[in-house]
């Protein structure tokens, strides 16, 4: 059958209904077994070219809704309204999964939104959880590529932890950051008992820097020498200002084989060490005058324990590269070599397009292998840019000074020197008295 006048056309036939005019078209096409709803040429059951609307005549307030699923043995899901909401669950305990309110607040996972955004997550029965954490589970951001994730994880506690979950689905780590109620923040501990508390550390990769199990082999205590731990917690790139005082642990109990240090010897070691004058390279670092300090190196042929190795910058490049060779958004450095034994491979670049530097950054690239596996003088960029400055490379030898111990062995130099000084002091007197005796006798000789 084909109906037609001059705006509108139906042709029916056993390969189905085509209507059109006016410039819409919906058809049914029995062969494929598709809808098209504004396209005659649907590539779906269903496809609508335009704006759909699916409303109830229910009373006002009542629940209307739309339900999708597939084959029967899959329960279907519900777009629900009633009210000035709609809601987005499953039919399976009608859990809501995503809600939005007259108010133009979001919920997922509540009906009831309090904010622009509320989430609201169900506790789970993972036992590898911990503490107040146990069940629970929070906001997630996660790769596309894998399985590894980070939570955002509201505790029974009201606290906020923020934790890292590996590719096996485990907890990675636990208490990356945590914020408790009281206003603490904690990093490394769940339980932070000051503003700031933070339990996790950086080791040093050297060989006076260490940290291994307290339980060795065996089931008995490791040896000492696998223990040695100079790990470090907080990291300042320039100064840390405190209002009042520095607390160190220095409790005689957590100390064992305790002894007086030779004062002869701290003094020949104190006469060994040199005080410096010196610039920093950085000139973000360089002070009017030079600063007066002491040489890493020199401080560890001398006192040893004083001296840390980790893993740091040098400025030892601090140069503009004038025209930098680009190839896609691999830099050359033509001059630069990277085969030096200690180098890690990484360097850090400031990089810009602005010829005023107002959009300049700082980047830290790990240099291009070759098929060796050796470090090249290659770099892969997100981007080309036309301003490049070479600051400088990582090193894993980077010295480092613990101060303290040179200025304990100062305190210990100063009571040699303040019994030898005494001893003198002594002496002097001594001296004086006879000299005394001796003048009074010449007198009385020289009055006979």
């Amino acid at each position: 059958m084909d109906v037609k006048d001059a705006t509108y056309h139906t042709k029916i036939d056993p390969s189905g209904i085509d209507m059109s005019g006016n410039g819409n078209n919906i058809i049914l096409d029995v062969e494929s077994g598709r809808v098209g709803i504004g396209t005659n040429a649907p590539d779906d059951k269903l496809e609508v070219v335009g704006a759909i609307r699916i409303c109830s005549t229910l009373p006002t307030y009542s629940s209307r809704y739309t339900q999708f699923g597939g084959p029967a043995e899959y329960e279907p899901w519900h777009w629900d309204t009633h009210g000035v909401g709609c809601y987005i669950n499953h039919h399976s305990g009608q859990n809501v999964h995503l809600c939005s309110s007259g108010a133009g607040k979001v919920g997922i996972g509540t009906t009831t939104p309090q904010s622009l955004l509320n989430i609201k997550c169900a506790d789970t029965n993972n036992g590898t959880h911990s503490g107040q954490w146990n069940g629970s589970s929070g906001l997630t951001l996660a790769r596309s590529n894998d399985n590894f994730r980070w939570e955002f994880v509201n505790g029974r506690d009201n606290d906020l932890m923020i934790r890292n979950i590996n590719d096996n689905g485990n907890i990675y780590r636990d208490n990356v950051l945590v914020l408790d109620d009281n206003g603490n923040v904690g990093i490394g501990t769940n339980t932070p008992v000051v503003p700031l508390d933070v339990f996790s550390r950086y080791i040093g990769i050297a060989g006076n820097s260490a940290a291994g199990t307290y339980i060795g082999p065996g089931g008995v205590i490791a040896p000492e020498s696998t223990l040695h731990d100079e790990s470090i917690t907080i990291r300042s790139e320039y100064g840390i200002l405190a209002g009042t005082y520095l607390f160190v642990k220095s409790d005689n109990r957590i100390k064992t084989d305790i002894s007086l240090v030779d004062d002869d010897h701290a003094l020949q070691q104190v006469n060994a060490l040199e005080s410096r004058e010196y610039h920093y390279i950085d000139p973000k670092r360089r002070k009017t005058t030079k600063t007066i300090g002491f040489i890493a190196q020199e401080v560890k042929e001398v006192v040893p324990n004083a001296v840390n190795i980790l893993t740091d910058w040098l400025p030892d490049e601090m140069r503009v590269i004038t025209t930098p060779q680009w190839d896609a958004n691999v830099l050359t450095i033509v001059d630069l070599d990277m085969l030096v034994e200690n180098l890690t491979g990484k360097c850090r670049f400031y990089v810009s397009n602005d010829p005023s530097g107002n959009d300049e950054i700082k980047v830290e690239i790990e240099s291009e292998k070759d098929a060796s596996g050796n470090k090249t003088n290659q770099f892969k960029f997100e981007q080309q840019y036309t301003n490049v400055f070479f600051y400088g490379k990582e090193v894993n030898d980077f010295h480092t000074i613990d101060k303290a111990q040179i200025f304990a062995l100062h305190h210990s130099a100063i009571q040699e020197l303040s019994r030898r000084n005494d001893a003198l002091v002594a002496e002097n007197a001594q001296l004086k008295t006879r000299m005394e005796t001796l003048e009074a006798a010449v007198i009385v000789l020289q009055n006979k």
